[in-house]
């Protein structure tokens, strides 16, 4: 939303907008009578029909003072009316910024659009939901949390089953597109929200690695340290001892992997250090810890320095091993 000050800066970057800057700066201090003839002078002359003034051309927006004055707004040859005063400006949001976009592209500068909050299904205590979470907050888009209490079952309710026939989450509703499964969001919201920072890599090869460890935790991330935490949280009759050994594998292989790169699949951090971070941090909850793996616990303090980085929050449990292991 623009406000009053930057309103009346916007004005004042047109062409025309001179002239008027200039008899609107006149008007202040006058009596009320003088401003009041003043106004109508001006009004009378810009909107006579026949002075050249016409309404089929573009014009700045006129000062008035006193009361409120209907002035009409042409932009690609469509009117639009709003109502204006000396000290502020009433008009809809949509008309201004449209004008604001005019004059500062004659400028050269870019105006930043309104953000839309993105709605995030979720369960707190999610390492899926938590990677989408992180990943929005990397790309520093505005998130509006919904929590789903999966233990209630509320995930299996009519109402949210419409929104995800397998009643999962996460799930995003990224103004009215709905797209469920962790790894597919994490998809989605690089290619449709990444700046600078190329999250998801464009080259064969890049694209290759993304996928390869995108698959790792879906697979052995999930049936490893994701699953034995899900015992020791939920108190699941699990053979804890099973996925404990899936983790450990799979950390001295990260390990090997991350002793000559700094992140999984490329230079830069990329959706697969999003995607694997959440289950392998949070690993000792479920029994694992990362004490042995120092080129795991570099990489997991490298993904927390990143801007923008929010944490999952920790759950303590009987099985825990110490907090610490992480760092």
């Amino acid at each position: 939303m623009v406000s009053g000050s930057s309103r009346r800066r916007f004005l004042n970057v047109g062409q025309n907008a001179p002239h008027v800057d200039k008899e609107a700066r006149a008007s202040f201090g006058q009596s009320n009578n003088a401003r009041r003839a003043s106004k109508q002078l001006r009004v009378n002359r810009r909107f006579k029909r026949g002075d050249g003034s016409r309404y089929g051309r573009r014009r700045p927006i006129q000062l008035a003072g006193g009361r409120r004055e209907a002035t009409t707004l042409c932009n690609r040859g469509k009117r639009r009316k709003c109502f204006k005063t000396v000290h502020d400006i009433i008009v809809p949001d949509a008309i201004m910024n449209c004008y604001c976009r005019v004059f500062l592209r004659a400028r050269g500068s870019r105006m930043v659009p309104c953000m839309k909050a993105i709605t995030l299904y979720r369960f707190a205590l999610s390492g899926h939901c938590h990677r989408v979470e992180l990943m929005l907050s990397l790309l520093q888009r505005k998130v509006q949390l919904v929590e789903i209490d999966l233990v209630q079952g509320e995930h299996k309710l009519p109402a949210f089953l419409e929104r995800n026939p397998f009643g999962q989450v996460p799930l995003i509703d990224d103004d009215g597109t709905l797209v469920a499964d962790s790894n597919a969001i994490l998809i989605y919201l690089a290619h449709r929200y990444s700046g600078p920072q190329p999250w998801l890599p464009t080259d064969a090869r890049g694209a290759a690695e993304v996928q390869r460890w995108l698959s790792i935790a879906a697979g052995p991330l999930a049936a490893g340290p994701a699953l034995a935490r899900i015992a020791a949280l939920f108190k699941r009759p699990i053979d804890v001892e099973t996925p404990r050994s899936v983790a450990r594998q799979l950390f001295s292989r990260m390990d090997e992997h991350l002793a000559s790169r700094p992140y999984l699949a490329a230079v830069q951090p990329t959706v697969a250090d999003i995607a694997m971070y959440s289950y392998t941090a949070h690993a000792p909850e479920g029994g694992v810890t990362l004490r042995p793996y120092s080129h795991v616990r570099r990489w997991l303090r490298d993904i927390e320095a990143l801007p923008g980085f929010v944490a999952m929050p920790a759950t303590p449990t009987d099985a825990m091993a110490t907090i610490n292991d992480v760092t």
